[in-house]
């Protein structure tokens, strides 16, 4: 008989399991019986080598996209962040500026800075791993390009974060540093609907 490879899913030994067990044994019965209990264990090992790759499931209440209320920005304009996380562990956050530079009305986007990355749950604390920065500023022009940033170029993001969910609100508990000493800081999102 002559020996074929399958390339399918890398299996090809697998399938070709029943012709080496027939030319083991001797006795039509034999092999029949043998031949077909391989042929039923190389199907098997067929369907189960090549199942479809699903998401890993998360049991994650964070799941969605979460905003805060627009805070005025001084002397104009307004900013706004989102956090969206997703079931394969990555996260967004992402916080837009509005109506920032003179001639610009309150709704036209002045800038936004996009992380990207992937988090981790831990009881009450929230671990971002962040992987790059896409940053846009209307500053350098309406059709200026995106600046983007890969590896992350700032460390961490919502460092030491703890989380408090009620309802439909996410609380973020973080520290900044906007001196030489961390602050904590507050944020707290809505769940988008």
């Amino acid at each position: 008989m002559e020996n074929r490879r399958f390339p399918l899913c890398g299996i090809g030994s697998a399938l070709m399991l029943p012709s080496v067990l027939f030319s083991s044994f001797a006795g039509a019965t034999r092999k029949m019986r043998i031949g077909k209990l391989a042929l039923t264990l190389a199907t098997l090992t067929v369907g189960l080598s090549c199942s479809s790759v699903t998401e890993p499931s998360r049991d994650d209440p964070l799941l969605g996209r979460w905003s805060t209320d627009r805070s005025a920005l001084n002397p104009a304009g307004s900013m706004q962040s989102h956090l969206t996380f997703s079931k394969d562990g990555s996260f967004v956050a992402e916080h837009r500026s509005y109506g920032v530079y003179p001639s610009q009305r309150a709704e036209d986007l002045s800038a936004y800075w996009r992380t990207s990355g992937t988090y981790v749950l831990e009881a009450d604390r929230l671990n971002f791993l962040p992987k790059s920065l896409a940053s846009w500023d209307r500053f350098y022009g309406p059709h200026s390009a995106e600046l983007v940033e890969t590896p992350y170029p700032y460390g961490t993001l919502y460092d030491d974060a703890r989380f408090k969910l009620q309802d439909s609100v996410l609380t973020l508990r973080y520290l900044t540093y906007p001196a030489d000493a961390p602050v904590p800081t507050l944020q707290t999102f809505r769940l988008d609907r």
